[in-house]
């Protein structure tokens, strides 16, 4: 309780309350927004305009406040070693009641320089004879101005003398990582002697990840309820193999017989399988949708764009009906009455797997006897819509393909809700990244109407259609006004969402006979183009893109194995992604550069990326507290964390 806290009457717990404060727990658990270092001298004359200074000044003159607009403005003059200092509070009636000209001050602030002047606005203060307070590190917490800082800092005082939490992590283990305990973590958080506490929030930061995980694994297992879908594991996939075009490899065979095995586990599938572009993801999903269909169970496969829908659609479709299984694709471009039939027949049971886009989300009813669901391409894809289409089925297992994993899944693989299967590539990227500036726009261009007229093809890709007023970034629209001058119009086409999807085909289709060089577009063509011949990738305002679409983009090209190039196109001074871009091939690697610089999301919530609700959190602090909760023994911690395992919802969770 806050009043067990000296110095907490009514007035100010109602405060606390205000700002989500409610026991002793929270008032620890609340970090410091920032911290004032005063533990070394710094005069104004010795500082740079932004640097804290920690100085003694005589005041020299005292103005009569006054009031501008809601402000109340207090001035004074000090001088501090024969320099002047000017001295303003905002609001602060106190300072003018208790300031004294002739009396000598500890001053600490930020200091301003105006026309010359040394500024310091709302600076502490301290008569010089009095006892020191403005002296080492003091910790600023967020306190919307209803409750003074000091006032606050002796609550927190006093509250870690009431209670600390206890840690789950065992006194073994703190000892065998060098991990100094959670007590001492919270007192050097709150009351830093040095510049440890860094190593003293990773501390608790690790406390709260493990603790997280811990109860996410009781709560899931209190609530799996027995999976109602039985599969018979003795399915002779060697009628598939006959129709099948190439046979899986043996990287491809191991992921198969891993799915396999759960899905006649009793436990629900809920795997990535991820692969880089080019390595086959596809033909393990469409074993696996012929595994779940002979075992009686109807697939949905969804994917981002139309045309790699379609794409699978075409294979799919030239493979299961000669074995008996029935395709069909829901189009969203399809007409109302051939849409709203196909819509009656997959209602009735008419098709065995089912192919669309984002349509198969708008599907009013449940897929009957939906089994299993993949979805491609996971990045394209929101929370929200991943989980629209899988509460088509119930408790149906789930397999998602992705080149590179969002940041949300890998942070589920440390909490064991998601397993992760990889396949190993065809061959080694042979794809070269290079990021090009502004000024070799022009050198870009005629290295790829040189290499066209050899016969190359290429893809420009721009993030928007077309030119909008006052806006800098580059679009389709005029890239292919500007590629005139270098290539042959005839030789150019356009690909955007706003296109009619029979003349989308139209383009895709002379791209294929080579008839046309070059495409310019936006992603659309991120996935699901196929064109061997494609050696050249650009992406102009590169920066824009987040990794997982850059990556995507590049596995467009260097597709049969031969020398390809991708440009990333940028006018402003390289991010650390697209740095990244051009030293490492590797999706996981991505992927893994991707948490460290979005976050690992909110897997709670809707969020694919960001920090979730644990500030500090970090692919590499979510690796070692998940080898932490492994060899914690759960019963042993499960009434420590009884409000952890209330706070979960598998239902929105169990989502990669």
């Amino acid at each position: 309780m806050l009043s067990e806290i000296k110095g907490i009457g009514a007035a100010t717990e109602k405060k606390l309350n205000e700002l989500g404060i409610y026991d002793c727990k929270d008032l620890i658990e609340r970090m410091p927004v920032s911290y004032m270092d005063m533990s070394v001298i710094a005069l104004p004359q010795e500082s740079g305009e932004g640097d804290f200074c920690l100085f003694s000044a005589i005041v020299s003159s005292i103005s009569k406040p006054f009031k501008k607009g809601r402000l109340e403005i207090f001035k004074a003059t000090a001088i501090c070693e024969n320099v002047k200092i000017k001295l303003v509070w905002f609001n602060r009636n106190y300072t003018a009641k208790i300031l004294k000209i002739g009396t000598k001050y500890r001053v600490y602030g930020r200091l301003k320089i105006e026309q010359n002047t040394k500024v310091f606005y709302n600076p502490s203060f301290e008569e010089y004879d009095t006892k020191n307070s403005l002296c080492g590190i003091k910790p600023i917490y967020w306190t919307k101005g209803v409750i003074a800082q000091k006032n606050y800092r002796n609550y927190v005082s006093e509250a870690l003398k009431l209670c600390m939490p206890e840690s789950i992590i065992p006194c073994e283990e703190e000892k065998k990582l060098n991990m100094m305990s959670l007590s001492e973590a919270y007192k050097r958080i709150h009351f830093p002697i040095d510049s440890r506490e860094q190593k003293a929030k990773e501390r608790v930061v690790l406390e709260k990840i493990t603790r997280r995980i811990c109860a996410f694994r009781i709560a899931q297992s209190k609530q799996i309820c027995e999976k109602k879908r039985r599969y018979s594991k003795n399915i002779d996939f060697s009628p598939l193999w006959e129709v099948m075009p190439f046979h899986l490899n043996e990287s491809q065979q191991t992921a198969l017989e891993k799915l396999i095995n759960v899905f006649v586990s009793d436990k629900k599938l809920n795997s990535v399988l991820c692969g880089d572009v080019g390595s086959g993801k596809t033909a393990v999903a469409v074993s696996a949708a012929y595994f779940a269909v002979k075992n009686g169970y109807k697939v949905a496969i969804m994917a981002p764009t139309e045309i790699l829908a379609k794409q699978h659609y075409n294979f799919i479709n030239s493979i299961f009906p000669s074995l008996g299984i029935s395709v069909c694709f829901l189009s969203g471009s399809a007409k109302i009455k051939e849409r709203d039939d196909l819509r009656f027949k997959i209602k009735n049971g008419f098709f065995d797997v089912i192919i669309g886009t984002h349509s198969l989300l708008y599907i009013g009813e449940e897929i009957p006897d939906l089994g299993f669901v993949v979805v491609d391409e996971q990045h394209r894809f929101g929370v929200a819509q991943r989980t629209s289409l899988i509460s088509k089925g119930e408790t149906v297992d789930v397999l998602t393909l992705s080149a590179t994993p969002i940041p949300r899944s890998m942070q589920l693989v440390a909490y064991g809700e998601v397993e992760y299967l990889t396949i190993k590539p065809r061959f080694e990227s042979t794809v070269k990244t290079v990021i090009v500036p502004s000024k070799k726009r022009e050198d870009m261009w005629e290295y790829i109407a040189v290499e066209c007229e050899k016969g190359t093809q290429a893809y420009i890709v721009a993030p928007k259609i077309f030119e909008e007023d006052g806006a800098e970034s580059e679009s389709v629209e005029r890239l292919a006004d500007e590629l005139k001058k270098y290539l042959p119009g005839e030789k150019t086409g356009v690909l955007h969402g706003k296109i009619k999807a029979q003349d989308k085909q139209s383009v895709l289709d002379a791209f294929y006979r080579n008839e046309i060089s070059v495409i310019v577009s936006t992603t659309v063509v991120e996935v699901g183009i196929d064109v061997p011949n494609a050696s050249i990738m650009v992406v102009m305002d590169a920066e824009r893109f987040g990794l997982a679409t850059l990556h995507q983009l590049r596995g467009r090209v260097g597709r049969k194995g031969q020398p390809s190039f991708c440009f990333l196109f940028t006018s402003k001074e390289p991010t650390e992604g697209l740095k990244m871009l051009c030293e490492c091939s590797d999706g996981f690697k991505l992927a893994e550069k991707d948490f460290e610089l979005r976050g690992g999301g909110d897997i709670f919530g809707l969020e694919q990326s960001g920090t979730g609700t644990i500030t500090g959190l970090n692919l590499k602090n979510l690796n070692r507290a998940k080898e932490i909760a492994d060899k914690i023994p759960l019963k042993k911690v499960e009434t420590l964390l009884t409000s952890e395992i209330k706070s979960f919802s598998l239902c929105d969770v169990s989502l990669t």
